[in-house]
């Protein structure tokens, strides 16, 4: 962290993802990779981290549910304790997807600063595959610094980004699971006979690894999470790159777009569109 760089209160134990943060930092600055690569590695980390946090819970919610079940347990009961296991993931996750997207701001606010300084020739061009990309140097612009100016602006506008990032966290078990454990449950113990306590933990499987927002996504929790976390730091990346750009003096950007398998059709209309600085801020 350069000096002048906004800094956040750091906890004085480290679970496992922070450890894992820690990691990757060291080898990224003994690599001297790019903030950009910095940024991917630090996307890919947050994703597993977020996707294997839910799946544990959900294999210790179904087999909580199944044991209940077979014990002859209401569906209130059930229902209760399988909430009760799944609210967690929020308090698990939110912690540290806040300190990240904090930490993405900045490394896209320095990213920033270098490209439009002209201090490095690595392009701010963003994909997983950057997550190796190595520091290449050039000539800076004449009376520029080599830091940014960091000021009151960029804590306000990073805390932002990461309230907003975190409310998707908090919500995503209530407003998209609750209802639908507690109708899967209800329907299982409403058939007649001994519950298939088999079925019972698959099926309950199959209701928390699946999402279905009403006139929205659907699909794998897995597909979701990825576009949460990449949806959030790419807001964070662009707020950073922006003001740096806005603070050198650069009126207008190019969109660059990364195309991959995940590339939908409204991004690759973007390809080559130009947009003024301060739209792009002020949006």
């Amino acid at each position: 962290m350069t000096s002048g760089e906004p800094t956040y209160s750091i906890k004085k134990t480290m679970n496992r993802y922070q450890l894992s943060a820690a990691v990757d930092k060291a080898v990224a600055k003994a690599l001297n990779l790019t903030d950009v690569a910095q940024i991917a590695k630090t996307e890919a980390r947050m994703v597993k981290f977020m996707l294997n946090e839910w799946l544990l819970l959900v294999k210790n919610a179904s087999d909580t549910g199944a044991r209940k079940a077979k014990a002859g347990a209401g569906s209130e009961e059930i229902i209760s304790a399988i909430n009760k296991i799944m609210m967690r993931w929020h308090k698990l996750v939110r912690s540290d997807y806040s300190s990240e997207l904090k930490t993405v701001y900045g490394l896209a606010r320095r990213a920033g600063h270098l490209k439009s300084t002209r201090r490095i020739t690595s392009s701010l061009q963003y994909s997983e595959s950057d997550s190796a990309q190595i520091v290449s140097k050039a000539s800076p612009l004449p009376g520029t610094d080599e830091d940014p100016d960091y000021d009151s602006l960029d804590v306000e506008m990073a805390t932002l980004l990461a309230e907003a990032g975190v409310t998707f966290v908090d919500g995503l078990y209530d407003a998209n699971f609750r209802d639908a454990v507690s109708g899967m449950v209800r329907e299982k113990l409403a058939e007649p006979g001994q519950v298939n306590t088999v079925d019972f933990r698959s099926s309950l499987i199959k209701t928390l690894t699946t999402l279905a927002v009403v006139g929205g996504f659907r699909g794998p929790i897995n597909t979701y999470i990825e576009g949460l976390v990449a949806n959030a730091f790419a807001t964070s990346r662009m707020a950073g790159q922006l003001r740096s750009m806005m603070e050198v003096g650069i009126t207008h950007y190019t969109i660059s777009v990364t195309v991959d398998e995940r590339t939908c059709a409204r991004c690759l209309w973007m390809e080559g569109k130009v947009f003024s600085v301060e739209d792009g801020a002020r949006s």
